[in-house]
């Protein structure tokens, strides 16, 4: 009985030890976060307000709209494309501060390709409506 109680007490040892390897091995098997990621979930975040604008325009008929409510929408517009540029700037000054024009070329190619992956659905709006990516 002693023996049966110690095999069953080192199998329980030995199931919890391999949780715990399990646990910590895992949560090492992400890739950490780059500057590229941080910067591409950033410009999603960026993008997001002005993608969710032109769907909600693209859902409208003019025609159907009163003058008044075509000029608000326009004048939201141009407000929300102001926001982007604001926040798009200040992720130039945050991540590429001090790089050469080909540096800063080459990271900000590299962070829309990321935020392809991040963010896709935002990224297919604003290439719908022609907005280079």
């Amino acid at each position: 009985m002693n023996s049966r109680s110690n095999r069953v007490s080192f199998l329980g040892l030995s199931f919890m030890v391999l949780l715990v390897i399990g646990i910590f091995t895992s949560c090492n098997t992400l890739p950490p976060m780059t500057q590229t990621d941080a910067a591409a979930d950033e410009i999603c975040d960026c993008m997001r307000p002005i993608a969710q604008k032109m769907e909600n325009a693209q859902n409208k008929k003019i025609s159907d709209q009163k003058l008044g409510d075509i000029f608000k929408m326009i004048g939201e517009g141009i407000n929300v494309v102001g926001e982007f540029v604001s926040c798009s700037k200040d992720i130039e000054e945050k991540y590429i501060p001090d790089h050469t024009e080909e540096q800063k070329d080459t990271f900000i190619e590299e962070v829309g390709e990321r935020a392809k992956q991040r963010c896709p659905k935002i990224v297919e709006t604003m290439e719908n409506f022609d907005m280079e990516f």
